[in-house]
């Protein structure tokens, strides 16, 4: 079985990663730290945060923090339409901005690797002790 299309090529693990989860900017809200450290554990681990990954970070983290309160705010909405005395109804301004933070956080979670096609760029260094299968099939 095959996979169809161009594969996509391996990213090194930068030389300058880090080995720690830094703390997230003090301007995040609740929900963007919470992403800041769910999404910064994952990408420490992989090696694939660094000090220049880290505005990225901040932006994708604001995306989603975004995303998710005008998620919130459209829960409360009565009507997803608006209606004014000079125009017909129109959808709420909320569902513009939830799907503009949407679609932002989607970009910046695909340039930080934390996509599924993502992860498979960036390469990750191979376990240093044996697993308990070295030797099976005498190799």
């Amino acid at each position: 079985m095959t996979t169809r299309g161009r594969k996509p090529d391996q990213t090194e693990t930068a030389p300058n990663a880090l080995t720690a989860v830094p703390d997230p900017p003090e301007t995040l809200e609740a929900d963007g730290r919470e992403e800041w450290h769910r999404a910064a554990d994952d990408l420490v681990q992989r090696g694939g945060l660094t000090p220049g990954a880290l505005a990225t970070l901040h932006h994708y983290c604001l995306a989603v923090a975004r995303a998710r309160a005008m998620e919130r705010e459209i829960a409360r909405l009565d009507s997803p339409f608006v209606q004014s005395d000079r125009s017909a109804p129109r959808m709420h301004p909320a569902y513009r901005e939830m799907d503009n933070a949407v679609a932002t956080a989607r970009q910046l979670a695909g340039e930080l690797c934390l996509t599924p096609a993502g992860r498979a760029k960036l390469k990750t260094a191979p376990p240093d002790e044996a697993d308990g299968w070295d030797g099976l099939l005498g190799d």
